[in-house]
């Protein structure tokens, strides 16, 4: 009888936070709901829960997908959010008042198997275990130190499987828009080590960082590449389509600033977990 009875209690406890789960899901749709609906300026017409993480402190965090109609454009946009939530108050910013980490920084999904596809693969051994995914901007001076490192290393092992994406930051790096359209391309014209070659040559001996004519850049970058790639292939809807697929892997990926890395699906702030499994 103490067996059943303790059998019955388990389950009575088991139910019970589930339930209390899933008040607070819905909880904080509402929340988030009404906030959106605030602004008379946004229509929202799709939320749901991306993912949530238990951040082992009594607070989840929740990443929210949102889809809203911005007027009077009737401009359709997708973003991701980010709330905090102990079942008793609800903030969009969580940091500890000790060391100040932003737990924010910590809120990014696991990366499905779509992220390793051949054409973003670019160096080591395809079919390793091991899997890491770089998101870069080309300008990003921490990524032009470093990137051709970890390319270089990553080379010479069997163990890991290298993959890249374009995430130009135009705010911090207007060159970048041309630099990424042509490497939309050049992508396509098998150049041996496109991605080391790009992170070597040093772009800003020859423009600023803040040059937006194609004209400028095109001529060094087909330089560079030996290639003979035009302003006009460079600048087309087509390729600018091309490049926005890309952005949107890395803005499913919550990628917020460059280089940002993850490593057999799992985000690593270190940036370094891959040197393990080099040999």
């Amino acid at each position: 009888m103490r067996s059943l009875m303790l059998k019955l209690l388990t389950i009575t406890v088991i139910l019970s936070s589930g339930i209390f789960a899933n008040t607070i899901d819905k909880n904080v749709l509402n929340y988030e709901r009404h906030r959106i609906n605030t602004n008379p300026n946004i229509m929202l017409k799709n939320l749901s829960i991306y993912f949530k993480k238990d951040l082992k402190n009594g607070w989840t965090g929740y990443a929210l997908d949102i889809q809203l109609t911005v007027m009077p454009q009737h401009k359709t946009v997708n973003i991701k959010d980010v709330v905090f939530t102990d079942g008793k108050v609800i903030t969009q910013d969580l940091k500890n008042l000790q060391n100040g980490f932003d737990f924010k920084s910590i809120m990014m999904p696991t990366l499905s198997s779509k992220y390793y596809k051949k054409e973003n693969f670019i160096t080591g051994n395809i079919n390793a275990k091991h899997k890491l995914v770089v998101f870069s901007d080309p300008l990003c001076p921490f990524c032009i130190e470093n990137l051709p490192k970890a390319y270089k290393a990553v080379s010479k092992s069997k163990n890991i499987a290298m993959y890249y994406y374009d995430f130009p930051l135009l705010g911090l790096h207007p060159a970048s828009d041309v630099i990424t359209r042509y490497l939309t391309i050049a992508k396509t014209k098998n150049v041996k080590d496109l991605i080391y070659k790009l992170y070597s040559a040093n772009l800003e001996k020859y423009f600023s960082i803040s040059q937006r004519d194609p004209k400028k850049i095109v001529p060094v970058l087909n330089k560079v590449f030996g290639l003979n790639i035009s302003v006009k292939e460079t600048m087309s809807k087509k390729v600018f389509k091309e490049l926005q697929k890309e952005i949107k892997m890395g803005e499913d990926a919550m990628v917020r600033g460059t280089p940002t890395i993850f490593f057999d699906g799992k985000y690593d702030k270190t940036r370094e977990k891959f040197k393990k499994y080099l040999k």
